[in-house]
């Protein structure tokens, strides 16, 4: 039997891999499936987990002794894009976007290598028991994964141990091993899926015109629209509508050592950063430093995401809104 952890390095396989290594369960491989989009520099990943990948493989190899296998496959996205259709629909047109449901770039470029690679050690006549990071509460993706088991190929996930997608984040932050991606997104994945949610896009816009723009550019080249019955172009044009909701102003302090006196007021989009619900109401709340108190905003989300201030000071510095000069943490 050979035990194989899939690992995305998203917060909920990484979660599955501490389990295993708390447990002391059989480990013999951790494998990463490389998603690109094409054949040169250009990941499938978001450019912020593109840069955390290398940081985690680090942490887990010199605070776990694990080196991660990587496996790919022979497409790229953008080279199955250009793909000419040979059967079915659209015959002699491009493969173009993947639909939303039974997307191709979910086959093609993350199942068929992983599936390819499981198959040669079934082929050699060892069986194989995958560990895979889906939590207690995804219970249509627990059942999927229930009707692919064979009797040579079982799954272990982190529902087996009761864990939810939160607990799997909390499990990641104490190790250090919790992705940036989620300071800004509660969804790791590839740049280019099209099941990304309309707010998850929505970050995508704002925060990498560049690879917003790639895809433009290829809708073009596409039979299908990105999303159904709705271009680029469109979801484009809506983003910007909702960017113009409403802006408060809000005072907080200055810096971590307000010493009870130095605040500064900072514009803010009233829409929580993560989950990007609507902030909670404005109060006027104690910020203590010591003995030393200091008067100024506070709010409590709906969401449940906590607006610390010093992510509130960083996010007033980079949002654009802001002119005058916001402290630093010391």
């Amino acid at each position: 039997m050979k035990h194989i952890a899939s690992c995305s390095f998203g917060k909920d396989s990484l979660a599955m891999l501490l389990k295993i290594l708390e447990l002391g369960l059989p480990l013999d491989e951790v494998v990463y499936c490389d998603i690109r989009f094409n054949e040169k520099s250009l990941s499938g990943e978001t450019p912020e987990m593109a840069a955390w990948i290398p940081q985690a493989e680090k942490i887990l190899k010199e605070k776990f002794n694990i080196t991660v296998k990587r496996i790919s496959s022979k497409w790229t996205f953008k080279s199955h894009f250009y793909r000419v259709k040979r059967k079915g629909n659209h015959i002699g047109d491009n493969y173009g976007f993947p639909y939303v449901v039974v997307a191709w770039c979910n086959s093609r470029l993350k199942l068929e290598p992983m599936n390819k690679y499981i198959k040669q050690i079934l082929k050699s006549g060892e069986s194989v028991t995958e560990y895979i990071g889906i939590a207690k509460d995804e219970p249509k993706r627990l059942e999927r994964y229930k009707e692919l088991e064979t009797e040579k190929h079982k799954y272990v996930t982190l529902a087996d141990f009761n864990i939810t997608e939160l607990e799997a984040m909390e499990i990641c932050r104490k190790h250090n091993l919790l992705s940036p991606i989620y300071q800004s997104s509660f969804r790791g994945g590839c740049w280019f899926c099209p099941k990304q949610s309309l707010k998850q896009l929505k970050w995508l816009y704002s925060k990498h015109p560049e690879l917003w723009q790639i895809l433009k550019d290829m809708e073009r080249d596409s039979h299908n629209t990105f999303k159904p019955n709705m271009t680029l172009s469109d979801l484009e044009e809506r983003f910007k509508q909702e960017t113009k909701m409403e802006i408060k102003e809000v005072t907080i302090p200055a810096c971590a050592e307000h010493q009870g006196l130095y605040s500064v007021k900072v514009k803010l989009q009233w829409i929580c950063p993560v989950y990007h619900k609507e902030r909670g109401e404005i109060k006027t709340v104690r910020s203590y430093d010591g003995s030393q108190v200091l008067f100024c905003d506070g709010w409590k989300n709906s969401c449940g995401h906590v607006d610390y201030y010093c992510d509130v000071r960083k996010e007033a510095k980079e949002n654009g809104l802001n002119t005058n000069k916001i402290g630093g943490e010391k």
